[in-house]
């Protein structure tokens, strides 16, 4: 194997995702730039804007120094896997533990309850309302579904 260039290195390591690519890891690196673009999308649309900067400034620098990290042994020669971001398997065997998905669905639940309690205070403008609601209350829905379901299959 080849060494790859230090500037080049740093150059995708700005770009979350980038650098997993940089290095053969495309479904790793295509997830980090869809978390790292869509969630804050996601979070400005439901009005909880102030909550992207929480998620985002943290994930670059993870992202950021983690293609450092598997630079180092992408150099020294080591076999560097793909992986997810969402399961600790195998990429091709994804499974999320039950404790994963519930977690997820309390995650769902609480982003959906604090974008209502925060649309409350707007004026009630019918299309406005329908979509800054539609979507908080999706998420409460999931993780109300994704909660009842993981009662039924691991009870």
């Amino acid at each position: 194997m080849e060494k790859k260039s230090g500037a080049v290195t740093f150059l995708v390591a700005l770009l979350p995702g980038a650098g997993y690519m940089y290095f053969g890891m495309l479904r790793y690196g295509i997830e980090s730039m869809v978390l790292f673009f869509v969630v804050p999308q996601v979070f400005d649309y439901i009005g909880l804007g102030f909550i992207s900067y929480i998620f985002s400034i943290p994930f670059w620098l993870y992202t950021f120094f983690d293609t450092y990290k598997i630079s180092g042994k992408y150099n020294r020669g080591e076999i560097i896997q793909d992986k997810s971001l969402f399961s600790k398997n195998e990429v091709k065997n994804i499974n999320i533990s039950n404790g994963g998905w519930i977690a997820f669905a309390w995650l769902l639940i609480i982003i959906g309850i604090l974008a209502l309690v925060n649309k409350i205070f707007v004026a009630f403008d019918i299309f406005y309302t329908i979509k800054q609601y539609f979507l908080p209350g999706f998420f409460i829905l999931i993780g109300i579904y994704l909660l009842v379901r993981g009662k039924d299959k691991f009870n």
